[in-house]
């Protein structure tokens, strides 16, 4: 369903979350499909040595993931099933490889070494779950001191999530959303190219032969 379609106080909502958007650079790089995820140019600002052997310095440009909620599969009243988290896997796994191609024809971001997602979680209960799906994607975990400034700055974005998943998709909303815990990811270049390189040239090749 589109904006016009929503209630109006969803369309608020999302009126309001563009307006953020282009205040902070995010921005779609496959706004066409069903693309789950949008980014955000912003620094690593710390130093930082993944398992691949890429470093970054506080300096260095990352992309940041930003979810587009507006395209999450919608919960059916049995919540989160086998068959809806499949369905996340797949368009994830697509979304992922739409980045790769993107990432492959801007020359301009050839400087960009490493992906950085934050996945906002309810409660550290949830910690394992993370860790079993961040590998499926190639992400690995990078922890960050849990300090009470980052505390602070986190209430703002959370309140934002909320009212989103209210706007996109009810079932999933709850309060406790505003008290999450952000756990970061950092996915490299390498890696990305590792897992979704050869899906672009399967296509380019399935092209070719049409």
């Amino acid at each position: 369903m589109n904006a016009i379609g929503k209630p109006a106080v969803a369309r608020l909502i999302f009126a309001l979350d563009e307006r953020l958007r282009r205040r902070n650079g995010v921005f779609d790089y496959d706004a066409d499909g069903d693309c789950l995820l949008r980014l955000q140019l912003v620094k690593a600002r710390r130093r930082i040595v993944l398992r691949d052997g890429v470093r970054l310095q506080p300096s260095d440009r990352v992309l940041e993931l930003h979810f587009r909620n507006e395209h999450i599969p919608p919960m059916g009243p049995d919540g989160a099933t086998v068959a809806w988290a499949r369905k996340l896997m797949k368009l994830l796994d697509r979304s992922f490889e739409q980045l790769w191609e993107f990432l492959r024809s801007r020359p301009d971001l050839a400087d960009v070494a490493a992906i950085r997602g934050v996945w906002h979680l309810r409660s550290l209960n949830k910690l394992q779950r993370i860790q079993w799906a961040a590998p499926r994607f190639g992400f690995e975990l990078v922890p960050e001191t849990d300090t009470f400034g980052r505390k602070l700055m986190s209430i703002g974005p959370n309140a934002m999530v909320l009212l989103l998943v209210i706007a996109s998709n009810p079932k999933a909303a709850h309060l406790d959303l505003l008290f999450q815990k952000p756990v970061v990811l950092f996915l490299s270049r390498r890696a990305l190219e590792r897992r979704y390189g050869h899906w672009t040239e399967q296509e380019e090749n399935k092209k070719a032969l049409q």
